[in-house]
């Protein structure tokens, strides 16, 4: 049965009637308006789980590019420290022995091996440069995890490393130059063969040391803080 059958036998009834029409109505009216409300609330709260849903998905996602983000700026500091150590002079060669016995061995003999250390030391030299230029390389390529100030240090230091390597490749020139001058001439014995390897060896690790420790210290100081819990 309809409302309008509902009605219509009332309205017959005058005032009596029409005063129930107007409750029907009103009852109508707020059945309609607790249904909307409910549809209303119900739209919300789908909307409400479906965000709740999407935001998950996204907090996740978030997480994990955080993660992976800092693996790979991990991975890159971790590239470009290890290239920068290994310009350090003890891992290429150098030879900082040489002894020079008065009678033990002939004087064509040591200055065969004096040579011969000369030209290990200049091969040394060449595995240091190269060195440079691949952390120089390395530092490039991983720039993009490396904060502007961090990047400029680290290229600032290997090209003192640089100018500080040329200084002393300089000297051992000088110095090897002098030494075929001397055995052009016939002099080169024990008391003309002074080339120091040794100190030579000492100072110039002394140099590198003083130019690296402070952005070793930096980068090695980066990594710490991004492997440590509370950067998570």
């Amino acid at each position: 049965m309809s409302l309008m059958d509902l009605i219509t036998p009332l309205l017959s009834g005058g005032f009596a009637g029409a005063a129930v029409v107007g409750l029907l109505f009103k009852f109508l009216i707020q059945h309609r308006l607790e249904k909307s409300i409910k549809q209303h609330q119900h739209d919300l709260d789908a909307k409400k789980d479906s965000l709740q849903a999407e935001l998950a998905v996204y907090t996740e996602h978030a997480k994990l590019k955080f993660i992976n983000h800092r693996q790979k700026a991990i991975a890159a500091l971790e590239a470009v420290y290890g290239s920068f150590v290994r310009t350090s002079f003890p891992r290429h060669g150098f030879k900082k022995s040489f002894s020079n016995p008065k009678f033990e061995s002939s004087e064509e003999e040591l200055n065969s091996v004096y040579f011969q250390i000369f030209s290990e030391n200049f091969q040394a030299f060449d595995r240091a440069f190269k060195a440079i230029t691949a952390a120089y390389q390395c530092t490039e390529e991983n720039s993009i995890y490396l904060e502007h100030e961090l990047e400029d240090q680290v290229a600032a230091a290997l090209k003192d490393v640089n100018s500080c390597y040329q200084k002393w490749h300089f000297d051992l020139k000088a110095a090897h130059n002098s030494a075929q001058v001397l055995f052009k001439n016939n002099s080169l014995d024990h008391s003309t063969r002074t080339m120091n390897f040794e100190a030579f060896y000492t100072e110039l690790s002394a140099d590198w040391i003083r130019i690296t420790v402070p952005v070793k210290t930096a980068l090695k100081i980066k990594v710490r803080r991004l492997l440590s819990p509370e950067s998570t």
